[in-house]
């Protein structure tokens, strides 16, 4: 059992480190003279947000309504799929080489994914839209361009054949040669 000593501790040590790490970060911005522009300091970001609350406040309230939808659809489909597998000798089979990829692949591969299949912020794509999607093009259109055939993956905006963009990054599934225009 711990001591009221060790409660206490595991109380202010991550108070402490806290602290120390942002008057650290606050010391050698204003030390240093280090723009705002460019490294705000702690006391700089504080300042902002208290001043610009109302724009702050309705992307936070964006992001809440965003985790807590995840959160609430993701229990009871894990509580669901958890009983399943645990009763089930066969789905556990069938599903155990998927949950461990997708366990053991960092979030910072799998997010960017997702977010280029289903969007981003509170509107995101369904399922419903996107079997439609799927089911009505067809898997490669071409492209006709006067250099060279491009050929898209099925999905592609058609307002993005053949242009490129500059400062926009290209989708890994474009089967294209990269020519300067």
């Amino acid at each position: 059992m711990k001591t009221v000593r060790q409660k206490i501790l595991g109380v202010l040590a991550p108070v402490f480190v806290f602290a120390l790490l942002f008057g650290f970060w606050q010391w050698i911005c204003v030390a240093n003279e280090i723009p705002k522009w460019l490294l705000p300091s702690p006391a700089n970001i504080f300042v902002c947000m208290v001043e610009n609350v109302s724009e702050f406040g309705t992307h936070f309230l964006i992001s809440f309504i965003t985790v807590l939808s995840g959160f609430l659809l993701a229990v009871p489909l894990g509580v669901l799929l958890a009983t399943g597998i645990t009763s089930s000798k066969t789905l556990s089979a069938a599903l155990s080489p998927y949950i461990i990829v997708l366990v053991t692949t960092p979030l910072i591969i799998i997010l960017p994914l997702l977010m280029l299949f289903l969007g981003y912020g509170i509107k995101v794509r369904t399922p419903t839209s996107l079997s439609a999607t799927i089911s009505t093009t067809p898997r490669w259109k071409p492209s006709w361009t006067p250099s060279t055939w491009r050929r898209f993956p099925a999905g592609t905006p058609p307002s993005n054949y053949g242009r490129r963009f500059p400062g926009r990054a290209r989708s890994s599934g474009d089967l294209q040669r990269q020519e300067p225009w």
